[in-house]
This record gives structure tokens, C-alpha cells and sequence, in this order.
């Protein structure tokens, strides 16, 4: 009987990083129909990152709650702002626990906002 060829550490993560952007497209997908199964997705995906020391791409980690771990849908289950106090920046509140998250929008040299990846 042969033994199973054991992967290496690289192809571990790039599975594993494939599984989460996948995860991730499946959640896009199920946006409006089920918020449990998105939550469910959204703790495997921390499972496989934990597990494999591969980190979330940022473009979807802004979309979980730092505090109860759940996924935020803009105008569902999080409340965006933009604010223009002493630098502008956008404020990101869970409608389940309530915890706050500012994103800071950097200014180029002549005044204009740089362009970031928008919420939505």
C-alpha cells in the first residue's frame, strides 16, 4: 500500500488562500438570500486562515466585524458614513454589536482624495 505524498507548506497556503477567495465569491453570490449561511462561511473562512497561517485579502476582511465576527452587508447588517472632521474618513458600524471602524482616506498633494476600493 503507498503512502499519501504529503503537500508542501507553499501549496498548503495557496490552497488554502484559494479556498477563502472562493468562500468569499460564495458569499457575494448568497448576499440577499441567507445571513446565517454567510456567517457560516465567514467562520470557516477564519478556520482555514487560522489553520493555515494564510492571511484574509483585505478586500473582504473589511467586510467582517472585528468584535462578533460576522459579515457586514452595507444598509443590512452595517451602517457606513463618511466624515470630514480632522481627516476624512469612513465609518463602518456593526448593526449587531454596535462596534465602530473608521477606514482613513489619504489626501494626494494637491488636495484630491486618492481613490479607494469603494464599500459597496
Amino acid at each position: 500500500m503507498a503512502r499519501k505524498k504529503r503537500l508542501s507548506t507553499r501549496e498548503v497556503k495557496k490552497l488554502a488562500s484559494e479556498q477563502i477567495i472562493e468562500y468569499f465569491e460564495d458569499i457575494k453570490r448568497c448576499e440577499c438570500i441567507d445571513l446565517d449561511l454567510m456567517n457560516r462561511y465567514v467562520e470557516i473562512c477564519r478556520g482555514i486562515s487560522k489553520r493555515c497561517k494564510v492571511r484574509i485579502p483585505k478586500e473582504y476582511k473589511m467586510f467582517i466585524c472585528k468584535k462578533c465576527k460576522r459579515y457586514l452587508i452595507p444598509g443590512k447588517t452595517m451602517r457606513v458614513r463618511v466624515r470630514d472632521r480632522k481627516s476624512t474618513h469612513l465609518v463602518v458600524t456593526c448593526l449587531y454589536c454596535n462596534s465602530i471602524k473608521r477606514y482613513y482616506i489619504k489626501r494626494d498633494k494637491n488636495g484630491q482624495r486618492k481613490s479607494k476600493k469603494s464599500m459597496a
